[in-house]
């Protein structure tokens, strides 16, 4: 056969296939089965052989079909019912071999043997030639009958098929036999090998009994079943034709074409069906005849036969025309359905953006900005509550740890000297522990803020779902906006100054004016010295006592006044430095919510601009679109004209 010619008039249109399904992305599914489709085509194109599949009922003489096919006695004929458990893939070999796939994936290797050989190992996988083994048929065997199938069909269940190569000449031009198990075999899973072999059949011959009336039900159902619209790729071979008396055969035949094509609502014209007597046939290829009516019989056989391989041929270049038209229809309902898509998905999206420009976005920011102001307003109060809290512990703690410290001293010396070291220690710690709670108020109102904008970005998500418009980068603009923390005011740090002064041992009056220098240099200027000054003045000038207790006593008012205003004034500075921090803060945030509207509008028309640009491409993809649907149906009607394939 001449394949090649076929190919070479079909590579055009493959090969547009092959740009068509390159140029575009797909999705994943479609993608899946365009490369499935492509690959099952191309596997069929690369192999030259045709493929016939025989599938027949008990005793309607499949197997002769085949040897008559092949000139070749490989399969057991004679008129007992059977039917083979293993499906055969025959094809053309100089020196006979036999091959054994098994299910689990493994094979035998290609083995050199005799077609006796051959003959008798497939026999052994049939149920009638594995029965007749045994000798002893007495009641017992006969009660076993069906356990015995049974274990035939589980042996045969371990191999998914026979590879055989035989040298024959009509296998040699280029055609490759699938002998099935059958459809209507008493073994279920018959059926199931026999539909897996028939879906890489390009024909099928279905053979009957001419004989019997027609095929019959319960074969015809499996039959409609397995094949589908496929019926008119099968060809039904009647054999037994000598059987009938020769006035009634051309009439008879008549009928029975009529009557199968109704069994699968098919018009006669577009069903094959053709008499055979294979016997007939071998019986020539040996050299034996048998007179004039043999000869009528042979020629009606070989005439057949003729137009059997002429069908299988012409099935072939059908299935892969079909596989090809298959593709170029799939492509074709794909990118249909495209190019609405494109058009409506870019239009729509110019509309959205266009509506979210004017889209009235201050009211909703307006009562969000009134909800989240509110939120971290109350959250500051709470945390102000604790501040305050937490300074007035601190400013006790200090009270209390310096009058201890004072109180330790064992004399005024020590106390100087506590004076202008363990002072200055204490009272600074102390300043830094206030600070630390002002600085951490701070962060607690930025971690606020930080969280409403959170809860603003998603509003204004479920804002755009529910106004059906586009999403902008709503973080981005977010965080772009967003201002730097304000720092808190520290107001204690230009304040921590100590006196350089070196105090006068002597002058305890001195000393004491010094350490109301101390507390006020450190909490804020000028108090402490005045008061620190007036302390020193009066305990110089009208007590000379050298007791420590004696001392702090008479002192402890004018001091306690002093550190008291100062640690006061202190705790004022930290929750204004904090208040300072929320106004700030909320400024920010507010500035920043009511800076959106005009940075969302700034986005919009920037998504415009490049939509609109975005919408020259789309066109172009589209005019791309809408030529290569030209071409897959000028593709298709060129395919249909050369083969008219309908």
């Amino acid at each position: 056969m001449k394949q090649n010619n076929f190919i070479n008039i079909l590579s055009p249109h493959i090969q547009f296939v092959r740009d068509v399904f390159k140029r575009y992305e797909w999705e994943a599914n479609v993608k899946h089965e365009l490369e499935a489709d492509m690959y099952c085509l191309q596997q069929r194109i690369n192999d030259d052989c045709v493929n016939i599949a025989v599938v027949g009922e008990f005793s309607s003489g499949k197997s002769s079909v085949i040897n008559a096919m092949l000139g070749i006695d490989l399969l057991v004929m004679d008129d007992l019912p059977d039917t083979t458990l293993v499906p055969s893939i025959i094809s053309y070999s100089e020196k006979p071999f036999l091959e054994v796939i098994y299910s689990q994936g493994d094979n035998s290797g290609k083995t050199e043997m005799t077609i006796e050989r051959i003959r008798d190992y497939i026999a052994e996988y049939s149920f009638r030639e594995s029965l007749m083994k045994e000798k002893n048929y007495d009641d017992a065997y006969i009660n076993e009958m069906t356990n015995l199938r049974a274990a035939i069909a589980k042996k045969a269940s371990k191999i998914k098929q026979f590879n055989i190569g035989i040298p024959s000449m009509f296998l040699k031009q280029g055609f490759r036999i699938i002998d099935t198990p059958g459809l209507n075999s008493l073994n279920s899973d018959c059926t199931r090998v026999t539909n897996n072999v028939l879906a890489t059949a390009d024909a099928a011959i279905i053979v009957g009994m001419a004989t019997d009336g027609g095929l019959h039900q319960e074969f015809r159902e499996k039959l409609a079943e397995t094949f589908g619209d496929r019926m008119e790729q099968s060809c039904i071979i009647f054999t037994h034709y000598d059987h009938m008396t020769p006035e009634r055969r051309e009439r008879n035949l008549t009928y029975l074409h009529a009557v199968t094509a109704s069994y699968f609502n098919l018009m006669p014209d577009s069903l094959m069906v053709v008499p055979m007597v294979p016997p007939t046939i071998l019986a020539n290829l040996k050299g034996n005849r048998f007179g004039k009516e043999h000869d009528e019989m042979l020629r009606i056989s070989c005439n057949s036969m003729g137009k059997v391989i002429d069908f299988s041929v012409k099935q072939r270049e059908s299935t892969i025309i079909n596989s090809l038209q298959k593709i170029l229809t799939r492509i074709l309902s794909n990118l249909q359905v495209r190019i609405p898509e494109l058009k409506r998905k870019y239009e729509q999206r110019l509309i959205e953006l266009d509506r979210s420009r004017t889209t009235p976005i201050e009211t909703f920011i307006s009562q969000e900005l009134d909800s989240l102001v509110r939120i971290i307003n109350i959250e500051a109060a709470t945390r102000r509550t604790t501040i305050s809290q937490n300074l007035d512990k601190i400013a006790a703690d200090t009270k209390k740890k310096l009058e201890n410290d004072i109180l330790r001293r064992s004399d005024l010396e020590s106390l100087q000297k506590f004076m202008q070291v363990g002072l200055k220690i204490t009272l600074k710690h102390t300043s830094e522990n206030m600070n630390a709670q002002a600085t951490d108020g701070g962060v607690f109102i930025s971690n606020a803020v930080s969280n409403q904008l959170d809860s603003f970005e998603i509003a204004l998500k479920e804002e755009f779902r529910r106004l059906n418009i586009v999403h902008l980068p709503i973080k981005k603009i977010l965080v772009e906006n967003k201002t730097q923390d304000i720092e808190l005011v520290d107001s204690m740090n230009d304040a921590i100054k100590f006196a350089d002064s070196e105090l006068e041992r002597e002058n305890t009056g001195y000393g004491l004016a010094v350490v109301g220098a101390v507390i006020g240099s450190i909490f804020t200027f000028g108090i402490g010295s005045v008061i620190g000054a007036a302390i020193g003045s009066l305990l110089g000038s009208r007590c000379r006592s050298t007791n420590v207790c004696d001392v702090f006593k008479r002192m402890k008012p004018k001091y306690e006044k002093e550190l008291n205003a100062a640690l006061d004034l202190q705790k004022s500075n930290v929750l204004a430095s904090y208040d300072s921090s929320v106004r700030n803060h909320i400024s920010s945030f507010t500035h920043q919510l009511n800076s959106y509207q005009e940075r969302y509008k700034s986005e919009v028309d920037n998504l415009i601009v490049t939509e609109k640009q975005n919408r020259f491409r789309i066109n172009k993809a589209v005019e791309q679109i809408e030529e290569d649907l030209k071409e897959i149906n000028n593709h298709q009607n060129k395919i249909r004209s050369l083969w008219k394939i309908n």
